[in-house]
């Protein structure tokens, strides 16, 4: 009896193979995109590239950084308070003439003139910007002991010691007064002598200021005795021989500007 022959197996087919590959590679590829996304999910490392060698290039100049501007100036404050000013701090007067003694004055001697205006300011008259002679002078009230007068005008500025302008003595107590513009003369008759003023002259010396107020006196003694004095002699020379004898004084202040 003979024996059956057995069936051919059936080959694979080309396509199959390549169906079968290409199914495989596509697994593969898929798997590993998702690894990669669990990797990059816990924070692992990601691969770097590979350094890529850099040239090096020249270090750059230094920029040149322009000065600051300037500020621009400020402008005036018109809301600043205004400032008060502070009167000068003058040295103190120092008068070295001898102290004049006045402790017995009868206080009834008066003396006016009509060379000082109503405001007390002397006349321009008796200035230098103008004739420059002496004021008259009048007077009452001598007392009856005294038996000469003393005349003397004083210009007194600021921090400074007085100043004689002028400087009449040995008037008979019986006058009324000085007439104006007296001459620049040492002696007249009825025995009037006038002395040296600071100036250095004899007689009167008008107020010569061109600016500011300056004060003056015009001073009056009555002595009870006739001064033996026959040169001429300044204020300060004078008062030695008057103390002792002034049995009354009085006063007449003015003033003297030309332009405040």
């Amino acid at each position: 009896m003979s024996k059956k022959q057995a069936a051919p197996e059936k080959g694979v087919s080309q396509t199959q193979i390549w169906i079968a590959t290409i199914a495989a590679v596509a697994i593969i590829i898929g798997l590993a995109v998702m690894v990669s996304s669990v990797v990059k999910s816990r924070g692992g490392p990601s691969p770097q590239p590979a350094p890529v060698a850099v040239a090096e290039s020249p270090a750059p100049a230094p920029v040149q950084t322009p000065p600051p501007p300037e500020p621009a100036p400020q402008r005036a404050d018109s809301t600043v308070a205004p400032l008060v000013p502070i009167a000068p701090v003058r040295p103190a007067v120092v008068d070295t003439r001898p102290a004049l003694v006045m402790d017995r004055l009868a206080g009834t001697v008066k003396v006016t003139s009509a060379g000082i205006m109503d405001n007390g300011r002397l006349n321009l008259e008796h200035t230098c910007y103008r004739r420059g002679k002496s004021m008259p002078v009048l007077w009452t009230g001598v007392p009856s002991s005294a038996k000469s007068l003393v005349l003397v005008v004083e210009e007194h500025r600021p921090g400074e010691a007085p100043r004689v302008k002028w400087l009449a003595y040995n008037i008979p107590a019986d006058a009324r007064g000085l007439p104006a513009a007296l001459p620049q003369a040492e002696a007249f008759e009825g025995g009037i002598r006038q002395g040296q003023n600071d100036h250095g002259t004899v007689g009167y010396t008008g107020p010569c200021i061109p600016r500011g107020q300056i004060d003056y006196k015009l001073r009056l003694f009555a002595l009870d005795t006739v001064l033996d004095v026959t040169a001429p002699i300044k204020f300060d020379g004078l008062i030695p021989l008057m103390n002792g004898h002034v049995v009354d004084a009085t006063e007449l202040p003015f003033i003297h500007y030309l332009k405040l």
